[in-house]
């Protein structure tokens, strides 16, 4: 059973520590990082994947006038 735990980020304020560590995990190539515990993704994944019905995509209406 998975437990989630959420929290707002007003919750947690961002420290002097938590900004060093977060710098030195920024600069950190990627060759770095482990992916060895992600499993592969297979087709039957790929088979039972749906869309997210929560995406909306943003239209931006843009007009341009010239004042002569």
């Amino acid at each position: 059973m998975r437990k989630s735990v959420w929290k707002k980020l007003s919750e947690s304020p961002m420290t002097a520590g938590r900004k060093r560590r977060l710098a030195r995990l920024a600069a950190r190539p990627d060759s770095e990082i482990d992916f060895s515990e992600i499993p592969p993704l297979t087709e039957s994944f790929w088979k039972n994947a749906v869309r997210n019905p929560f995406y909306r995509p943003v239209t931006v209406d843009c007009r341009l006038s010239t004042v002569n």
